[in-house]
């Protein structure tokens, strides 16, 4: 297998968790690492990266058979399921319900909340100032940028308000220490603990009123704190990104070449 990937991708942290905490069976998976950083990222880097994938995003997982798995989410599955099973539920000392739960909050999570924070995301990321939508939806989504520590949550869609609600009081409710229950992680943590730290580091949501999140949030961060230490480092670069004057702006639909959250 190949893993096509950067420590600087929101979308690419699970998978790097996962490939971390569980490294293949086989012992055989050749990683490329891609910096992302505007003036080392070039279109040399770009054109590697596109051999792969011409949309050129990461992450990328390459099976053994050649396939190349383009979406995050169906490669940390993927992976899951073929090196390290038990993080999916279908390992034999799982009950049969549990990989049916991992798999529908995986689900029920990413069609819920990574839209929003990917869009944020692009467009904290932005690198023109043509398109004022871009601007617009930080203002009206993501609160003042130069005003309150709680940026976000006072702004949060009441959509984004329900799925925090459902992950501090259903999901993690009756002392679950991990979102699909019982004491054992999942792909299913590794997904919302990525957004977690965006959610934290970028868009400075305190999280009070959540305390099931916070006691979860750190447990996640003994369990894979390491693994995602280049990545909180990017998200923090994002951070500073928010405070500077005039940083906002919008990416032309990647018309540079430039590697992209998957």
């Amino acid at each position: 297998m190949q893993l096509h990937t950067s420590d600087q991708s929101w979308s690419a942290a699970p998978l790097n968790a996962l490939v971390a905490l569980a490294p293949p069976s086989s012992g055989e998976l050749t990683r490329h690492t891609y910096d992302l950083t505007p003036g080392i990222w070039t279109n040399r880097s770009s054109a590697a990266l596109a051999a792969v994938n011409p949309l050129r995003r990461v992450p990328v997982l390459v099976t053994a058979g050649g396939v190349a798995l383009t979406d995050s989410l169906a490669a940390i599955r993927f992976y899951a399921r073929t090196e390290a099973p038990v993080w999916l539920g279908t390992d034999a000392d799982s009950d049969e319900q549990r990989a049916a739960i991992i798999d529908s909050r995986v689900s029920t999570w990413a069609s819920g909340v990574r839209p929003l924070v990917r869009y944020a995301l692009d467009a904290l990321c932005a690198r023109g100032d043509e398109d004022e939508r871009d601007e617009r939806f930080i203002e009206e989504v993501c609160g003042k940028l130069h005003g309150s520590d709680d940026l976000f949550m006072s702004n949060l869609p009441n959509g984004v308000r329900a799925y925090l609600r459902l992950l501090n009081g259903t999901w993690l409710a009756d002392n679950n220490k991990y979102v699909a229950g019982g004491d054992r992680a999942s792909v299913a943590d590794l997904v919302v603990y990525a957004d977690y730290i965006v959610l934290v580091r970028v868009l400075k949501q305190s999280f009070e009123g959540y305390d099931a999140i916070k006691e979860w949030a750190e447990r996640m961060q003994t369990l894979v704190g390491e693994h995602y230490s280049e990545f909180c480092g990017a998200m923090d670069e994002y951070g500073e990104m928010i405070d500077a004057p005039g940083a906002l702006s919008v990416v032309d639909d990647n018309a540079s070449g430039d590697a992209v959250n998957n």
